[in-house]
This record gives C-alpha cells, structure tokens and sequence, in this order.
C-alpha cells in the first residue's frame, strides 16, 4: 500500500547519503585513475634519479675545482647540443647527397623520388592498380613519380598524364 500524504520513507530506508558507502564509479575511471597514478610515480622515480645525477655531477665539478669555488649547478648548453646534432646532420647529408647524386643518374625518365621497395604497400597498391587500369590517373603518377613504369611506355603515359593535367586546367 503507499504511503500517505506527509510520509515519506522510514529514517531507517532514507540513509542514503552515508559517509561510508563509495559514490558509483565505472571501472573504467578507476583504471584511467590507476594509470595516471602509476605515470606519476615514474615520473616523481625520473626526477629523483636525475637529481641523483644532479647532484653526482656537482660533486664531480667541486672535486675538480678543488673545492675553491662553491658548486655550481649543472646545466646543459642547448645550443652546443644543438650544433653537434646540426653537425651530424650535416655529414649525414653530406653522404647522403652523394648517394642520391648517383641514384639520380639512375633515375629514368621522369622520375622525381627514389623507387620504394618491392615490398612496400603503396608500391603493391599502385602497380597493381596501374596493371587493371592503365588510364588511372593516380597511378600513372605515382607509377611515373617512382619511375616502376618500363622505359617502353614512360612516353605515352607521360603524354597522356600531361593531357590530363591540361584538360584540369
């Protein structure tokens, strides 16, 4: 039977605000907040292991200046670091150009980049796709681009890409 007007529940059934119970979280909260838990305790290990480092490398520099100078903190040059990482860029270049320089006396006719593996998914995707459909325009240019068309037909497809090109025009 329901209750009458001015009842409502018992005290007894209307302690639904205790202190005790845990308010309803999905697990997946608890996970994401198990994670960020877990990233910052590596984070605060990080730290501390690198004010070890800190402090290790201070005390080398006051053993070194046979402790006339108080100790000053440890900062890396961000611009020395940057110039040798330009460096190496640079005689990687360096070897790299060259190598390209004779790749591009191989290159055929047309061809603007190097040819990607044979086992290179854009590569399979767009011979195979030239194969079934020879005026698929994409393709002619990637195929041309790449240079994986055979020097018999570079002249027609080229011609007939440049028709293309100018018909979009």
């Amino acid at each position: 039977m329901p209750p009458k007007k001015g009842q409502g529940k018992k005290k007894n059934d209307s302690d639904d605000d205790d202190e005790s119970e845990e308010p309803y979280e999905p697990q997946v909260q608890k996970k994401i907040q198990k994670q960020t838990q877990k990233k910052q305790i590596a984070v605060k290990k990080q730290k501390e292991d690198e004010s070890e480092d800190y402090s290790e490398s201070s005390n080398k520099l006051v053993e070194k200046q046979g402790k006339k100078k108080k100790a000053q903190p440890f900062k890396q040059n961000k611009t020395t670091n940057n110039t040798k990482k330009k460096q190496i860029k640079e005689d990687d270049e360096d070897e790299n150009s060259e190598s390209v320089e004779k790749d591009k006396e191989n290159y055929k006719l047309y061809q603007k980049k190097e040819t990607p593996p044979e086992d290179d998914p854009c590569r399979i995707y767009y011979e195979s796709l030239y194969r079934e459909k020879p005026e698929s325009v994409l393709a002619l240019k990637y195929c041309l681009d790449y240079g994986l068309i055979e020097e018999a037909n570079i002249q027609k497809a080229h011609k007939f890409y440049e028709k293309y090109k100018s018909k979009q025009k």
